[in-house]
């Protein structure tokens, strides 16, 4: 699991399934994960999907369209796929279990289709698989890989806009993401000095550190009154992603005083329940980047 939690859906109904779709949104939204639903009608291009991405949870209605959920059950089984699925019908909850007793089909949830029940199962599901895959160490680990992910997207930005017209980019710009890269980068400093700025700037974007990408990333974008807005929440990038990202690089679980697992990195300590504050920040910030992203394409 990362902080894309990633669901599986087997509906036909769409209007029913927009309708539910912001209460499991919101769900995880406040639980520090971003939604990524996929929504499918039948089993066709199963293996390919099944392929291309690892789900978190499978989602299956009993009376789809020219298919009964049982059977795309067992077909997904056939995969050695054992994610977690919820079974669930419009005729209830004891339907769907009595179904999947004659077939033999089991390690299902089952729910009715009556939108409190179905909503509380979901939500209920999610919260358990959140528990048992997350504890504090883990949690740490999906914040350094979620923010290096965010580092590849302010590259990204900077590599379109230094794609423009090269005269589009001021001096005033380049010396000044230049000086923070050599600030930051002592050991690096014969070897940038070399580079020729017409030809080979670019390289530069090589030895920014995370923090060197943030400010380059600002000072690039901050002329365009379009992004505005987008600038504003940046702003806040350094003092919610950065700087506990770093402190969380030089961390350890420990014991506080009172036995309660914790991790203390080298300003302060974390427990689960600050987990969750920052998956959300990265997430808006993930958001934000790549409205920029566009921007500048």
């Amino acid at each position: 699991m990362n902080i894309d939690y990633k669901i599986l859906w087997f509906e036909d109904e769409k209007e029913w399934y927009n309708s539910i779709i912001p209460v499991i949104e919101n769900f995880l939204v406040e639980n520090g994960f971003n939604f990524m639903p996929t929504l499918q009608s039948g089993s066709e291009n199963l293996e390919t999907i099944l392929d291309k991405n690892e789900f978190d949870l499978i989602l299956v209605d009993l009376n789809l369209s020219g298919e009964l959920g049982d059977q795309l059950i067992e077909k997904l089984r056939r995969f050695d796929l054992y994610t977690d699925i919820i079974f669930y019908s419009q005729s209830g909850e004891d339907k769907v279990r009595d179904v999947l007793k004659e077939r033999s089909v089991d390690g299902v949830y089952c729910s009715g289709r009556k939108r409190e029940d179905f909503e509380e199962k979901v939500t209920s599901v999610i919260n358990s698989n959140i528990k048992k895959v997350l504890d504090l160490t883990n949690l740490r680990g999906l914040v350094m890989a979620a923010t290096s992910e965010l580092d590849v997207t302010m590259e990204e930005i900077i590599k379109r806009i230094f794609g423009k017209p090269f005269g589009s980019i001021s001096d005033a710009d380049k010396l000044a993401i230049k000086e923070k890269c050599l600030d930051s980068l002592n050991d690096s400093l014969n070897k940038i000095t070399r580079l020729d700025e017409k030809k080979d700037f670019l390289e530069l974007l090589k030895k920014l550190d995370h923090r060197g990408r943030w400010r380059a990333v600002k000072r690039l974008c901050k002329k365009d009154d379009s992004m505005k807005d987008l600038i504003s929440t940046l702003e806040m990038y350094d003092e919610e992603v950065i700087t506990k990202r770093n402190d969380l690089a030089h961390s350890c679980e420990e014991l506080n005083e009172n036995g309660k697992k914790i991790i203390r990195g080298r300003k302060t300590s974390y427990q689960k329940e600050d987990f969750t504050q920052i998956q959300k920040d990265i997430i808006k910030h993930s958001k934000n980047l790549e409205n920029i992203k566009k921007l500048v394409s």
